[in-house]
């Protein structure tokens, strides 16, 4: 474990060691499983030439309603209300910011819809990356929350190879798949851990660290460096380019 990694779930074991920093993060969560990747896939269903196309995107989406709704029931058995997640704590909003905005683009071309299910791959990359540090994070304070993340990683992981196939089917040669694969990795590694440190900060400054004051001096310490470094923060699927072709679906 690097001394990022124990410093991300020495981050989480606070946040989750009461009802409200749970409630956050399990909403924060469901919010980018549903209305964040709601977007893309609402583009991705305007492109109805593409029989075998609509029928990934729809058993995409569906599944990615679905770990919202077990993700929202976790967030109200903590016995507190949900709380509305600020916009500056969206990372595909963020992301889709660095990478130019196409959100809100007609999909036109195969390009559009290699590069919108490339937005997805590195999006899916980072949950499958994550999910172990949830599980970790939540274990001692909420074991059933943890065990929603071996169901849904189940599925995400499955959600790859969708990515995987579909991309490269409308990618117009190998390269540009590759290069754009490569582009959209280096940016989401920036964009994560800067939003991270927002995450940080919000914590922090609303109150979702219950902490000693030694701790939480510590933590803005942490925040505050990783401000100057400005780190980046890559996922191990980083390097790897070539993928498995998709069986019939």
């Amino acid at each position: 474990m690097t001394l990022t990694d124990a410093l991300t779930l020495m981050f989480m074991k606070d946040l989750f060691s009461t009802p409200k920093g749970r409630v956050h993060f399990l909403t924060q969560v469901a919010d980018a499983e549903n209305n964040d990747e709601g977007a893309i896939f609402e583009a991705l269903k305007r492109r109805a030439d593409d029989p075998q196309l609509q029928r990934l995107v729809q058993r995409h989406a569906a599944d990615e309603e679905r770990h919202a709704r077990i993700l929202l029931e976790r967030a109200d058995a903590q016995g507190v209300p949900r709380p509305v997640i600020p916009e500056n704590l969206k990372l595909l909003h963020r992301l889709d910011e660095a990478l130019g905005g196409f959100f809100k683009k007609p999909l036109e071309t195969n390009e559009d819809v290699m590069r919108m299910y490339l937005l997805l791959q590195v999006i899916e990359e980072r949950a499958v990356t994550q999910f172990a540090m949830f599980r970790d994070g939540l274990r001692e304070a909420d074991p059933k929350s943890a065990d929603v993340f071996d169901v849904i990683e189940e599925d995400e992981e499955r959600h790859l190879k969708y990515c995987h196939a579909i991309a490269r089917k409308y990618a117009p040669s190998e390269k540009v798949h590759d290069e754009t694969l490569a582009h959209f990795r280096e940016v989401e590694a920036k964009v994560f851990a800067q939003n991270s440190t927002r995450n940080l900060f919000h914590a922090l400054k609303t109150g979702l660290l219950d902490v000693s004051a030694p701790k939480r001096a510590f933590w803005w310490s942490v925040g505050m460096l990783s401000r100057v470094l400005d780190p980046s923060k890559p996922t191990p699927f980083a390097s790897v380019t070539l993928q498995p072709a998709l069986e019939a679906a």
